[in-house]
């Protein structure tokens, strides 16, 4: 039902509008409620960070507000989701959520204050090449972390999934 309202939302602005004024905390906690299975959470923070990407400004500083006990809970869960594409999802939200402060990377480092390693990756963060620079902030979290709540990313050369589709490696910044 959730996530089937977050997609009707957001094809609908004033929906939008109305569903995160009301209930935006709401859904955030749900993300962070270990009970929900994995995959549900991670369905719900991907529609969430899409719908919080056409927010307005002055609501996602209103969303802050009202989340402020929420984006510990955030930083605590980011290196040890054991996923990586809830991380990458994690970091999106917590980025847009900073986002609507000019001086975004010092709001985003006051959230990891705890964490100083995590603190000074958030440095490696460019919006212009943000996929870039994710993937590179991620894997700092996730070296620095013991092996047994880590993320592990395997390098390879060559992949070929089904015997006919092949994964191609992905771009860096210098091209």
């Amino acid at each position: 039902m959730t996530e089937a309202f977050l997609g009707l939302a957001g094809k609908t602005p004033k929906l939008m509008s109305l569903l995160m004024e009301h209930n935006g905390v709401k859904i955030l906690q749900l993300v962070i409620w270990e009970d929900l299975s994995f995959v549900f959470r991670k369905r719900l923070l991907y529609r969430f960070k899409k719908l919080l990407k056409t927010l307005p400004s002055p609501q996602r500083k209103d969303l802050i507000n009202k989340s402020n006990f929420l984006k510990s809970s955030f930083v605590v869960m980011l290196p040890f989701c054991g996923d990586y594409e809830f991380q990458e999802y994690l970091t999106e939200l917590l980025v847009r959520l900073a986002m609507s402060q000019k001086n975004w990377k010092n709001m985003l480092m006051s959230w990891f204050t705890k964490f100083p390693t995590m603190a000074s990756g958030i440095a490696l963060l460019n919006i212009k090449n943000y996929e870039v620079s994710c993937r590179k902030f991620l894997n700092a979290i996730n070296e620095s972390q013991p092996c047994d709540g880590r993320v592990h990313s395997l390098p390879c050369l060559h992949a070929v999934v089904s015997g006919s589709v092949e994964l191609l490696k992905p771009m860096t910044s210098s091209g």
